[in-house]
């Protein structure tokens, strides 16, 4: 989100400050496609996991050692990678916004290894806002 809203600080941001940036850039850009309910609701989630939030009942040690444990320790694992997947498919489409140059620049010439990472509808949005 830091990436997508151009903050290059190392200053501390909130999580809701970030979501609030988002929130302003999508409207400013007028980009409809986004679903931005999941960007709130599991970019707050995954801020809570990763960074050990008490009012995630996640301590971090705990939940890294989870992961390499015993096989099914972490039961909710498929749910929170699918979670994860919508939450990386939206910020993708607002990164298409964001950083349109960059992408194309980078992948210039190479629009088949960036289909393969992502998606034709991603490189649809990359087409249209060029």
């Amino acid at each position: 989100m830091r990436f997508i809203n151009g903050y290059n600080s190392s200053n501390t941001i909130s999580t809701q400050e970030l979501i609030d940036l988002t929130k302003q850039f999508i409207h400013a850009k007028n980009i409809s496609n986004v679903n931005f309910n999941v960007i709130e609701s599991e970019y707050s989630k995954a801020c809570d996991f990763v960074h050990g939030n008490i009012t995630a009942r996640m301590p971090l040690a705990q939940s890294f050692e989870d992961c390499f444990g015993e096989k099914n320790k972490m039961p909710k694992m498929n749910i929170m990678l699918q979670q994860s997947i919508k939450l990386i498919d939206e910020l993708f489409k607002v990164m298409a916004h964001s950083h349109i140059q960059l992408i194309d620049s980078a992948f210039h010439r190479r629009k088949t290894i960036l289909r393969y990472l992502v998606n034709d509808n991603f490189l649809s949005v990359i087409r249209e806002n060029k």
